[in-house]
């Protein structure tokens, strides 16, 4: 999935001036950011939102060193800034949000949308819509501090460096929204270590992932 950075026949930008983001929150608040993508309704409403997203449920798949979440949204409004930058004017839209998050924090997002009927479920012929791909990890400083490294591959707008600017200082200011939302977790995580998890349907590939990640974790301990 990552090898499309780079790829000759995509436009790739690389996150931050291929700098690293500083972020005050454990990195495993990324993989759990990542993998619940209904997120965008409601932090990202007028990038990455639209109406419609939350009438479809997540589907969840594990694998041995990884776990796969993807929502698709039949007919509902395409993302703003997507739809914008590629100068789609239609409103009936079918969606895809999908997340591959490999142990332990190298997540592969896969988000576009197509004129209704024009794409498959599989994803078979996303190429044949507005693709976005956004390849993102997180590496640890501390238990409470961590550093963010992306780059974005989109299949519009290829020989266009103003949308490539322009998409690259907005994604900035979308992944600052994210960091904003991380860092309110780990404070209330800090403050409140002992309270209690409280899960809901669309939480199960966050899950899954923590459970692998322990997974991996207690094995290394063993054979330590």
């Amino acid at each position: 999935r990552w090898q499309c950075i780079g790829d000759p026949t995509l436009a790739t930008t690389m996150g931050n001036g291929e700098k690293a983001l500083p972020m005050k929150c454990h990195w495993e608040l990324n993989n759990d950011n990542l993998l619940d993508l209904m997120h965008v309704v409601y932090v990202h409403g007028d990038t990455f939102g639209g109406s419609g997203l939350d009438s479809n449920p997540v589907t969840t798949e594990r694998f041995p060193t990884s776990v796969r979440m993807m929502r698709w949204s039949p007919h509902v409004e395409p993302p703003p800034l997507l739809a914008q930058l590629a100068g789609f004017n239609g409103k009936d839209t079918d969606r895809w949000q999908e997340t591959v998050c490999e142990l332990p924090s190298h997540c592969a997002i896969d988000a576009g949308f197509a004129a209704a009927g024009a794409a498959a479920r599989d994803g078979s012929n996303w190429d044949k819509g507005v693709r976005l791909r956004a390849l993102i990890t997180a590496t640890p400083e501390t238990e409470t501090t961590s550093f963010m490294f992306y780059a974005q591959v989109r299949n519009f707008a290829l020989d266009n460096a103003q949308v490539s600017q322009n998409f690259g200082h907005t994604i900035r200011a979308i992944f600052d929204q994210d960091i904003r939302v991380m860092e309110a977790q780990q404070r209330i995580n800090t403050m409140l270590p002992s309270a209690p998890r409280v899960e809901i349907r669309c939480d199960t590939p966050v899950i899954a992932m923590h459970r692998l990640i322990e997974q991996f974790a207690a094995k290394e301990r063993a054979e330590a």
